[in-house]
Formats: structure tokens, C-alpha cells, sequence
């Protein structure tokens, strides 16, 4: 097959590195890919054998984009394209109208934002979602919601590790982009919940691995704060291989792909961003928050002191925690591996396709 894999930005985020992934295994697989993007970090991570293409996907350039798309998939003779988050998603639903050829969609925020046109909602042949959480509250005709399917974000799986690192210190890591968005969640953990922590327990080690435009701002405040402080929080910056690094985590701060990747390697997570806190996933709760993307949207709205209680537990239960944190191993592993997920969207495709 010959697939066009559309996404806005291609730098560093879950999104980004997804259709990475996705591009790298369906290369892997005898399909010719191309993936139409802004440049990004990512595009170092593409098998040779990927063909990328440079846009500057704006919402003032839009129409000029879809005439060059258009251009470049009657060129390369492409048989299906595959839009990521709104703007992509829109813009193969359009190709697909004007080329008749079967156009896909795959939701990884919220749905209404995504695919909030009844207009292109009509024009796409198949809607992925990456958790069953993205339909809640939304309301779609039967002729969309028939085209739905969930299919997990997932990753590679890396080597299995069953022993846990040993020593004293016990490190937090909190792998994000470092935006607007998630700054304000990165400023309180370092400098709100990390001073109080610290207060009470001397051998505990903080890295942020990630970079965005308020990376600067970080690094500035915590050249403001104390020496303590500045001596046992590190920023990492953007890692191409943060995974290997979650190893060596006592546990990770994180929802969505991080979540994953954190427990595929052993590492306990405690599933938290600017909005929810919901403490350790376990056993117990594994497969609820398996189906809001690891995102604790039935816990307590995220503030500093729910964190600190969070972290504090850990802290306390360390040994225990780790102990049971294996068998979630297992599951992720079995859920998220990247095979699974590359034989269905290979079936969707070819099932689509043969339609045409």
C-alpha cells in the first residue's frame, strides 16, 4: 500500500512520536510511506525508507496546503490517507472527496474538537479513537458512530526488566512537554510540592525530561529558588529515548503514552497532569484508567497538596509498590504492544481499501 500519514507538528509529544512509530512499523511491513508534516525532532527518528515531506501546516495557509497535498498524492499514486488531531484529520477528509480515496482519521484529543464538522465527519471512511473515553459526552449519528473504532495508542516494546534498580535515593520522573499548557504543572511540582517534599525526606532526586517554550522560564525559576532545591531537581530537556531513562525512575508523573512506556519498563506510575490527580495505578484500577488513556478524570482535580499526599504514599510504600507493580507490567504489555496495534490499522487500511 501506498499510505500518506498526515500530522500538524512533528517534534515531541505522544502524538508525534505515535505516528513516528506507526510510519517506522508499516515501512517495516513492504508499505511505501509518506508522512506530510512541519519539521520536528521526529523526523530524525524515520526508517530511511520513509519519505517525508516539509509543510507548514497553518490554519492561514490551509487552502494552499490542500492544493499541495493534492499535488503530491496524484504524484505518488497514494491509496488512503491517515490525518492526525484536527487540522490533519480535515484535511484528509477533503483528498479523500476530491481523489475518492478512503481517508482515515485518528482522534487523540477531544473528539468534538477533532472532528467537530458534521461535514467531515460524513467524508471520513473510518474514525480511529485511542481510548473509549474519547466518546464520552459526545453525541453522533449512527452513520458516524459506525464508523468508530478504538484502537490504542501503543510502543515498541522495549526489553523486559523484572529487578528494580536498588539504592537509597528515590528518583521522580515527569517526561512532558514543556508548554503553556503543561508549564503551570511543572512550575508547581518543582517549586510548590518539591520544597515540601524535601522537608521530610533528604534522599529524593527530580527529572523533567522534555523542552517546549516555557523551558526557559523553568530553568529560570528554579535558578531563583534554593540551593537544595537546585541540587536535586534536573532539567533533562528533550530526550529521544526517554523510556530508558523511566527505567532507572522510581516512579513516573504522567498520563497517556508516558503512562505506557513507564509501566512496559516496571516503573510505577502515578497518573497526574494539570487537571487530575489520581494517585498509583494498580491492579485495581488498571482498567479504568486503561479506558481514559491513564488520565485520572474520576479522581480529584489536580492541586499541590493532593500531590504531596500522592507522592508521600509512594514514598512510604515504596518497596511494596514496586513489588506489585509486575503484573501491570504484564498487562500493558500485552495491551500496548505495537504489533497489535499495527495488525489492526493494517487490517483497516486493506479493508478499506478492497471497499474502494
Amino acid at each position: 500500500m501506498r499510505i500518506l500519514l498526515i500530522v500538524k507538528n512533528f517534534d515531541f509529544g505522544g502524538t508525534e512520536v505515535n505516528v513516528c512509530q506507526l510510519a517506522n512499523a508499516l515501512c517495516s511491513r513492504g508499505h511505501e510511506v509518506h508522512i506530510a508534516s512541519n519539521r520536528g525532532r521526529q523526523i530524525q527518528e524515520l526508517n530511511d525508507e520513509v519519505i517525508h515531506h516539509v509543510f507548514k501546516f497553518t490554519e492561514l495557509r490551509f487552502i494552499s496546503n490542500y492544493l499541495r497535498l493534492l499535488s503530491l498524492v496524484k504524484k505518488h499514486r497514494i491509496v488512503l490517507v491517515h490525518g492526525h488531531q484536527r487540522m490533519a484529520i480535515s484535511l484528509s477528509a477533503l483528498l479523500s472527496k476530491r481523489l475518492g480515496i478512503p481517508a482515515v482519521g485518528t482522534v487523540h484529543g477531544q473528539f468534538n474538537r477533532d472532528v467537530r464538522s458534521k461535514f467531515i465527519r460524513k467524508l471520513l471512511s473510518q474514525i480511529i479513537v485511542v481510548a473509549p473515553n474519547r466518546l464520552n459526552g459526545v453525541n453522533v449519528d449512527t452513520a458516524t458512530r459506525k464508523k468508530i473504532k478504538v484502537i490504542y495508542n501503543s510502543i515498541p516494546m522495549p526489553r523486559r526488566e523484572v529487578n528494580k534498580k536498588s539504592g537509597n535515593r528515590i528518583k521522580f520522573m515527569c517526561v512532558s512537554r514543556i508548554d503553556s499548557k503543561h508549564g503551570y504543572f511543572l512550575e508547581k511540582l518543582i517549586c510548590e510540592v518539591m520544597p515540601i517534599i524535601l522537608k521530610n525526606h533528604d534522599d529524593i532526586d527530580l527529572e523533567v525530561v522534555g523542552d517546549g517554550s516555557c523551558f526557559e522560564r523553568l530553568t529560570d525559576r528554579l535558578t531563583e529558588s534554593s540551593e537544595e532545591l537546585q541540587n536535586c531537581v534536573t532539567l533533562a530537556g528533550y530526550q529521544s529515548n526517554p523510556v530508558e531513562m523511566m527505567r532507572e525512575a522510581s516512579v513516573v508523573l504522567g498520563v497517556g503514552r508516558v503512562a505506557i512506556e513507564a509501566l512496559s519498563v516496571n516503573t510505577p506510575v502515578i497518573s497526574v497532569n494539570s487537571l487530575f490527580c489520581g494517585g498509583l495505578i494498580t491492579a485495581g484500577n488498571y482498567e479504568v484508567m486503561k479506558s481514559n488513556n491513564f488520565v485520572a478524570r474520576h479522581a480529584d482535580q489536580f492541586s499541590v497538596q493532593t500531590l504531596i499526599s500522592c507522592l508521600t504514599d509512594f514514598i512510604e510504600n515504596k518497596q511494596e509498590v514496586q513489588e506489585g507493580n509486575l503484573s501491570l507490567s504484564d498487562c500493558v504489555r500485552v495491551d500496548f504492544s505495537s504489533e497489535k496495534m499495527l495488525d489492526e490499522i493494517v487490517v483497516l487500511y486493506e479493508n478499506l481499501i478492497d471497499y474502494k
